[in-house]
C-alpha cells in the first residue's frame, strides 16, 4: 500500500515499467483547472514506485527482436512487455510485414493457453494486425470466458468485421448470456449497429429484468 502525504494528489494512471516497477501520473492540482493563470500548466508529476531493488530490463530494444520472439513476450507476467510486442507488431504490420507466420503463432497461442490474459494478448494483437477475419471473430462469441466473449462483442461491430447476420447473432447471444459484463459490452455497441438490426437487439437486452436494478446496464441501454 501506498499512502500520499500531498493532500492535491490526483492520480491518473498507472503504467508498468520493464523492471517492474509502476509509473503514477499525478495531476497535482492546486488550483481550478491547474491554476487559472496557467502557470503549472506543464508542471505534473510522475513518480515512479517500486519493490525492492528494481530489476533490469529484459531487452534494450524489443524492436530487434524477431516476430517469433515478440509473440513469446505476450505470456510474459510483466504486463509491459506484451504491450510492447503488440505494438512492435503492429507497426511492423502498418510498414506492410508479410504477418502470415506470425498470424499462425498468434493462434496457436489463442487456442492453446489456459490463461485468458494470454489469449487476450494474442486476440488483440491478431486484432491489431489484421490476422482476425469475421468469421473467426464471430466464432469467439460462444467462448466459454466471459472476458473473451466481451472483446468479440466488441470487435465484431467494427466495419471490417460487421456483416448480414452480427445483429441477429448478437440478439440470440444475450437472450441466454449469463454475464453482466458481456451484456453491458454489447449495450455500449449499440449506437455502433446498423437501424435495421438495432431495435430487435435492444429490445432483447430489454427483456433481460434480472438485470433491472444493475447500475450500469439499465442506464447505458
Amino acid at each position: 500500500m501506498i499512502r500520499i502525504g500531498d493532500p492535491w494528489f490526483r492520480g491518473i494512471d498507472l503504467r508498468t515499467g520493464a523492471d517492474g516497477s509502476v509509473f503514477i501520473s499525478d495531476w497535482s492540482d492546486l488550483g481550478e483547472c491547474h491554476e487559472s493563470d496557467g502557470v503549472h500548466r506543464h508542471s505534473g508529476r510522475i513518480y515512479q514506485v517500486a519493490y525492492g531493488r528494481p530489476r533490469a530490463p529484459l531487452y534494450d530494444d524489443l524492436s530487434l527482436l524477431s516476430n517469433s520472439e515478440l509473440v513469446g513476450l505476450l505470456t510474459h507476467e510483466n504486463v509491459w512487455y506484451p504491450r510492447q510486442a503488440q505494438r512492435v507488431l503492429q507497426d511492423r504490420f502498418a510498414a506492410g510485414q508479410d504477418m502470415q507466420k506470425t498470424h499462425r503463432q498468434l493462434l496457436a497461442l489463442y487456442d492453446t493457453s489456459n490463461k485468458v490474459t494470454d489469449r487476450l494478448h494474442a486476440l488483440w494483437t491478431l486484432h491489431a494486425t489484421e490476422g482476425d477475419d469475421t468469421t473467426w471473430v464471430r466464432h469467439q462469441l460462444n467462448d466459454a470466458n466471459e472476458h473473451i466473449r466481451t472483446w468479440a462483442a466488441r470487435l465484431v461491430v467494427e466495419p471490417r468485421h460487421y456483416s448480414p447476420g452480427v445483429g441477429r447473432q448478437l440478439t440470440e447471444l444475450i437472450a441466454h448470456e449469463p454475464s453482466g459484463l458481456v451484456l453491458l459490452f454489447v449495450a455500449s455497441d449499440l449506437q455502433r449497429i446498423p437501424a435495421d438490426d438495432l431495435w430487435p437487439l435492444a429490445m432483447e437486452l430489454g427483456k433481460r429484468d434480472e438485470w433491472a436494478n444493475d447500475p450500469a446496464l439499465p442506464r447505458m441501454i
